[in-house]
């Protein structure tokens, strides 16, 4: 592990940005290409076929933008935490709408539909302001992309960008 004062959070966090912004690099460059992506404290995982040069380019190109302050590079439309914040959402309101109608049994399905419409159009913008204050930090100061290396082919081809944090 390279040494560094960075938490383990604040690494994921800043990958996970940097993931974001080479899949909106890739998406312009290659626009029909279908991706998952994956951070973790060391870098993170792109699932899929991409050719490996133009993986590069785009993580150097999206380092830099971010270093530039192009933060809105560090959210993603289809990032994971967008899902997980309207099914917690979605869940809660289940919740609340079965205990709503306690004394009414009919009461509780349009109550429980209505809180559920309603948090799933909360969850639409709430899970790109997540990304922007907890699961991502576009703050590219003291990290340096590391090597890049592919496994597999075609659709079970895997990327691993390696991330180092000097500060």
């Amino acid at each position: 592990m390279p040494s560094s004062t960075r938490s383990f959070s604040e690494r994921v966090r800043r990958n996970h940005a940097l993931e974001h912004a080479t899949l909106h690099v890739l998406a312009r460059d290659l626009p029909n290409l279908s991706l998952v992506g994956r951070s973790d404290w060391r870098g993170f995982l792109l699932y899929g076929e991409v050719p490996t040069d133009a993986l590069k380019r785009a993580v150097r190109e999206a380092h830099q933008r971010l270093e530039a302050g192009q933060k809105a590079l560090a959210v993603h439309p289809r990032c994971g935490t967008n899902l997980a914040v309207a099914v917690v959402l979605s869940g809660a309101a289940m919740m609340l709408g079965m205990l709503a109608g306690t004394g009414d049994r009919r009461r509780r399905w349009p109550v429980t539909l209505a809180a559920l419409a309603g948090a799933l159009t909360l969850a639409r913008p709430l899970g790109p302001e997540v990304q922007r204050r907890m699961t991502t930090d576009p703050d590219m100061a003291g990290v340096a992309i590391g090597p890049i290396t592919a496994t597999g082919r075609g659709m079970r081809q895997v990327h691993r960008v390696e991330i180092e944090h000097t500060k």
